[in-house]
């Protein structure tokens, strides 16, 4: 059974520091820290002490051949327990070691302005960490799933994006007050057709919730199925097809009501 997720502040807070580096510029330098002789962290894997340098160099993520994916999953189990124990530098360590794909999640996105790159990657870790403490532990892919689920964060956070510059563009930025698209303002003034801003209005109108609005963007606008949701979400590819169904039903009712 997952446990709570917790507030992931104080574990990012670990590399909080005074330079205006990036967030992922803060984890390489915490992880190879904590890497580094005299006294590397170590983790028992199997019986045998693994420090987190030679973790590294094995690869931990999908598709690196060379590792079997068994053994793999044994040491993200691991280390998954010692993020629930309590060991906060364990979620620091995991970070490090999923960086290389969360970077790759990263470039998805093109490139990006300083503060955009700054909030993407501050949404992928804080995504990254609250995963930790909810996968399942035992569950084969421990390292896809975490990184799906950093990779919704990062899709939600291009379609708040898409849909801020669109309504800056068009002059209504009081719609983001509050941090959320307000329909009152946008209505009649975006372009229908826009998808993002579409489900941003829906969403507003109580049309769909906010559950609906990001699935159906995640996985018609995102890269996920609704397979890979259901792996990481605790329910089936079916019954998510048939809510988005559903929720599409609704949303195609507003439009052609123009109620949206």
């Amino acid at each position: 059974m997952p446990s709570a997720v917790p507030d992931t502040s104080s574990q990012l807070s670990v590399w909080d520091g005074v330079a205006p580096w990036p967030p992922f510029a803060h984890v390489e330098a915490a992880f190879t820290a904590l890497a580094a002789d005299p006294v590397p962290l170590v983790l028992v894997v199997d019986g045998t002490n693994m420090p987190l340098g030679v973790l590294a160099a094995r690869g931990l993520l999908p598709g690196r051949a060379e590792t079997p994916a068994e053994w793999a999953d044994r040491v993200w189990a691991e280390i998954l327990r010692q993020v629930r124990a309590g060991r906060t530098v364990w979620g620091v360590a995991a970070a490090g070691l999923a960086l290389p794909g969360l970077r790759r999640i990263e470039r998805r996105f093109g490139r990006l302005a300083a503060d955009d790159r700054d909030d993407v990657q501050q949404e992928l870790l804080a995504a990254f960490l609250a995963a930790l403490h909810a996968v399942d532990a035992d569950a084969p892919q421990v390292a896809r799933s975490l990184l799906r689920v950093a990779d919704r964060a990062g899709h939600a956070w291009a379609y708040r994006h898409r849909a801020r510059a669109v309504a800056e563009r068009l002059g209504q930025t009081d719609a983001f007050a509050g941090g959320s698209v307000s329909s009152g303002t946008l209505a009649g003034a975006a372009p229908v057709g826009h998808p993002d801003l579409v489900l941003a209005r829906a969403v507003r109108a109580g049309v769909l919730d906010e559950a609906e609005g990001e699935l159906i963007g995640t996985t018609r606008l995102g890269s996920d199925s609704c397979a890979q949701l259901a792996s990481v979400s605790g329910t089936t590819p079916r019954m998510l097809q048939r809510r988005r169904r559903r929720a599409e039903e609704r949303l195609a009712d507003a439009l052609r009501g123009h109620r949206v």
